[in-house]
Protein backbone atom coordinates (compact mmCIF):
# COMPACT_ATOMS: atom_id res chain seq x y z
CA UNK A 1 0.00 0.00 0.00
CA UNK A 2 1.16 3.47 -0.73
CA UNK A 3 0.76 6.12 1.99
CA UNK A 4 -2.20 7.62 0.11
CA UNK A 5 -4.14 4.32 0.17
CA UNK A 6 -3.62 3.49 3.84
CA UNK A 7 -6.98 3.89 5.61
CA UNK A 8 -7.11 6.29 8.51
CA UNK A 9 -8.87 4.95 11.60
CA UNK A 10 -10.78 7.65 13.46
CA UNK A 11 -12.26 6.69 16.84
CA UNK A 12 -16.02 7.13 16.90
CA UNK A 13 -16.47 7.52 20.65
CA UNK A 14 -15.57 6.38 24.14
CA UNK A 15 -18.12 4.37 26.08
CA UNK A 16 -17.88 4.38 29.88
CA UNK A 17 -20.11 2.05 31.88
CA UNK A 18 -20.87 1.48 35.56
CA UNK A 19 -21.50 -2.23 36.08
CA UNK A 20 -23.49 -4.12 38.71
CA UNK A 21 -21.91 -6.98 40.63
CA UNK A 22 -21.56 -9.98 38.31
CA UNK A 23 -24.10 -12.74 37.99
CA UNK A 24 -21.96 -15.88 38.10
CA UNK A 25 -23.32 -18.42 35.63
CA UNK A 26 -20.54 -20.93 36.31
CA UNK A 27 -17.99 -22.98 34.41
CA UNK A 28 -18.69 -24.05 30.84
CA UNK A 29 -16.77 -25.19 27.77
CA UNK A 30 -15.54 -21.62 27.15
CA UNK A 31 -14.54 -20.98 30.77
CA UNK A 32 -16.15 -19.18 33.69
CA UNK A 33 -19.24 -17.30 32.49
CA UNK A 34 -20.25 -13.99 34.08
CA UNK A 35 -22.97 -11.47 33.24
CA UNK A 36 -22.55 -7.82 34.22
CA UNK A 37 -25.65 -5.64 33.95
CA UNK A 38 -24.98 -2.02 33.00
CA UNK A 39 -26.26 0.37 35.67
CA UNK A 40 -25.40 3.51 33.69
CA UNK A 41 -23.30 4.46 30.74
CA UNK A 42 -22.16 7.49 28.79
CA UNK A 43 -20.99 7.84 25.21
CA UNK A 44 -18.65 10.72 24.37
CA UNK A 45 -17.11 11.59 21.03
CA UNK A 46 -16.88 14.22 18.32
CA UNK A 47 -19.38 12.34 16.13
CA UNK A 48 -21.48 10.45 18.67
CA UNK A 49 -22.60 11.22 22.21
CA UNK A 50 -25.41 10.03 24.44
CA UNK A 51 -26.19 7.61 27.26
CA UNK A 52 -27.20 4.01 27.89
CA UNK A 53 -30.99 3.60 27.99
CA UNK A 54 -32.83 1.69 30.71
CA UNK A 55 -31.59 -1.73 31.72
CA UNK A 56 -31.28 -2.98 28.14
CA UNK A 57 -27.48 -3.31 28.25
CA UNK A 58 -25.16 -5.98 29.61
CA UNK A 59 -21.73 -7.60 29.25
CA UNK A 60 -21.46 -11.35 28.80
CA UNK A 61 -17.98 -12.57 29.70
CA UNK A 62 -16.20 -15.93 29.47
CA UNK A 63 -12.91 -16.14 31.38
CA UNK A 64 -10.42 -18.84 30.41
CA UNK A 65 -7.09 -18.60 32.19
CA UNK A 66 -5.96 -14.98 32.01
CA UNK A 67 -8.05 -14.05 28.96
CA UNK A 68 -11.62 -12.73 29.08
CA UNK A 69 -13.75 -12.85 25.93
CA UNK A 70 -16.52 -10.26 26.09
CA UNK A 71 -19.79 -9.85 24.23
CA UNK A 72 -21.40 -6.49 24.98
CA UNK A 73 -24.76 -5.17 23.86
CA UNK A 74 -25.91 -1.67 24.67
CA UNK A 75 -28.96 0.39 23.83
CA UNK A 76 -27.82 3.99 23.42
CA UNK A 77 -29.91 7.15 23.24
CA UNK A 78 -27.99 9.77 21.28
CA UNK A 79 -27.80 13.51 21.92
CA UNK A 80 -30.11 14.12 18.93
CA UNK A 81 -32.81 11.58 19.91
CA UNK A 82 -31.82 8.50 17.88
CA UNK A 83 -31.72 5.04 19.48
CA UNK A 84 -28.83 2.72 18.59
CA UNK A 85 -28.35 -0.95 19.44
CA UNK A 86 -24.56 -1.34 19.63
CA UNK A 87 -22.83 -4.71 19.88
CA UNK A 88 -19.16 -5.44 20.25
CA UNK A 89 -16.86 -8.29 21.09
CA UNK A 90 -13.27 -8.33 22.20
CA UNK A 91 -10.67 -9.86 24.48
CA UNK A 92 -8.71 -8.50 27.38
CA UNK A 93 -6.23 -9.76 29.96
CA UNK A 94 -7.61 -10.36 33.46
CA UNK A 95 -5.68 -10.59 36.72
CA UNK A 96 -2.04 -9.91 37.39
CA UNK A 97 0.05 -6.82 36.73
CA UNK A 98 -0.99 -6.54 33.06
CA UNK A 99 -4.72 -6.40 33.75
CA UNK A 100 -6.34 -3.63 31.75
CA UNK A 101 -9.64 -1.86 32.46
CA UNK A 102 -9.73 -0.94 28.77
CA UNK A 103 -11.12 -3.00 25.92
CA UNK A 104 -10.43 -2.05 22.34
CA UNK A 105 -12.76 -3.49 19.73
CA UNK A 106 -14.82 -2.76 16.64
CA UNK A 107 -18.56 -2.26 17.31
CA UNK A 108 -21.36 -3.53 15.06
CA UNK A 109 -24.20 -1.09 14.62
CA UNK A 110 -27.73 -2.42 14.09
CA UNK A 111 -29.07 0.70 12.41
Amino acid sequence: MTPSTVPELIPLCTLEMTLAEPIVVGEGPSGLRLVYEVLEGTVEGDRLSGKALGSASADWIAVSGSVASVDVRATIGTHDGAVILAQYRGRTVVGGPTMSPHLRCAPVRDR
